[in-house]
């Protein structure tokens, strides 16, 4: 079997750009629901920290789960 497992510099790209993308989504939606592009821009801020902060939290949960891991 071939190994699939991405580089670091793979996974990276990869979130970064994820996150760019999920940026835009919800700097769009916000747009539409609000029509006030700083409001916008402060909900999507606000957004992206609490979305970092929460993926921490839930990685650190994760890293104590054993399902799934294989030893």
């Amino acid at each position: 079997m071939a190994n699939t497992t991405d580089s670091h510099a793979r996974s990276i790209v990869k979130a970064i750009t994820w996150k760019f993308v999920a940026f835009c989504i919800t700097l769009v939606t916000s747009y539409i629901f609000t029509r006030d592009f700083k409001l916008a821009g402060q909900i999507t801020g606000l957004a992206a920290l609490i979305g970092i902060v929460a993926y921490y939290f839930h990685e650190r949960i994760w890293n104590i789960i054993s399902w799934g891991r294989k030893f």
